[in-house]
């Protein structure tokens, strides 16, 4: 199954640092569960519920104050693991694929791959993770650096590694009880000598 396709919307209030706004966009069926952070920069959490990661698209809505993405995708994205923002360029969360320009040539667009690894049972998710979108007006760059939250992987490959396992432990006890109750009611044939 593909990355489910989500979409972020990025607004640059002004080009004072960190006056911006980031929110998961209201078009997002389900919508993507935030918690905590700044306002307007909340911690989006990821959830896979079955698919393979998430497509990501943060889109510039709005002034952007003649600021967009960069044309080499991995220019425009920088992500890692933990609390601290990326500082240089690093892409532990957030892999960027692809910055698209709408009919005038503005870059609004920046797609990037998120897997959300699945976590074996005995590991703890990848869990929280800073990022930096970094739009550019051609000479001067801003950074735009909220947060966010693996919280899970796959719940897909989860409960099918338990229910395989829980059909198989089910499945060796009913096998077990019949055998016994065959012996019990000699509904098995001896071994025959040599066997």
């Amino acid at each position: 199954m593909p990355g489910r396709t989500v979409t972020i919307d990025v607004t640059i209030n002004s080009t004072k640092k960190g006056d911006f706004t980031v929110e998961p966009s209201p078009n997002n069926k389900p919508p993507l569960p935030k918690k905590g952070g700044k306002p307007g920069q909340p911690e989006i959490e990821f959830h896979n519920n079955g698919h393979k990661g998430f497509d990501v698209r943060f889109e510039l809505v709005g002034d952007t104050h003649g600021y967009f993405f960069p044309p080499n995708p991995k220019d425009a994205c920088w992500s890692q693991c933990g609390c601290e923002c990326p500082e240089t360029a690093v892409w532990e969360v957030f892999e960027p694929t692809q910055v698209l320009q709408n009919n005038i040539g503005e870059r609004r667009t920046l797609r990037v791959y998120n897997a959300n690894p699945p976590s074996p049972p005995a590991s703890a998710p990848q869990g929280k993770f800073m990022y930096n979108l970094r739009v550019t007006n051609g000479t001067d760059w801003l950074d735009l650096d909220p947060g966010g939250d693996n919280t899970d992987g796959s719940y897909t490959r989860f409960t099918t590694f338990m229910s395989v396992g829980t059909v198989a432990v089910t499945t060796a006890a009913l096998t077990a009880v019949a055998t016994v109750a065959a012996i019990k009611f000699s509904l098995v044939c001896p071994a025959m000598p040599g066997l």
